[in-house]
């Protein structure tokens, strides 16, 4: 944890940031196999579709309008299954101004793997896929393995239930 209150970041937002997005999962009917999307900023970091909420916003439409801004899936592709985790730190930024954050990481699901389409022009987003959970588990940011594993849980959870 440290080292995230010591990390800069470049924002043009100071003071307080709250963003919204989701762990997205696909479970394939056939093989049980699991996939999770995930994209890839700059810095090559593979995390989840999010960003800042918007005024007059609640944090679970800011999810829905992020992840079709960044990877193209409407809210009629998505199920929305529930609050996975809040995650709180704070940071620098490149100013050397203190922030703090709240990053609302909701747990949704899809029917299909669905073509992504990228968002485009100014944006940090340089690729975004479907990825075996296993596989996606190496790749995610160090910090949100283990928000990934409980997103996992959730989503096997929600397949029991709805289920049965």
């Amino acid at each position: 944890m440290s080292d995230e209150k010591e990390q800069k970041m470049n924002t043009k937002y100071v003071g307080h940031h709250i963003s919204s997005g989701g762990f997205i999962f696909h479970e394939d009917k056939d093989t049980g196999l699991l996939s999770v999307l995930l994209i890839k900023n700059k810095k090559g970091e593979y995390w989840i579709p999010k960003g800042h909420i918007e005024e007059g916003e609640d944090q679970i439409a800011a999810a829905f309008r992020e992840i079709e801004e960044e990877v193209g899936l409407t809210k009629d592709q998505l199920t929305y299954i529930g609050l996975c985790h809040l995650h709180k730190f704070s940071f620098v930024d490149d100013g050397g101004n203190p922030n703090t954050k709240d990053v609302y990481m909701n747990l949704f699901g899809v029917h299909e793997k669905h073509d992504l389409k990228k968002e485009e022009g100014a944006t940090d987003l340089t690729d975004a896929g479907w990825f075996e959970f296993s596989r996606a588990l190496e790749m995610i940011i160090p910090y949100s393995k283990n928000e990934l594993i409980k997103a996992k849980e959730m989503f096997e959870n929600y397949l029991r239930s709805s289920s049965s």
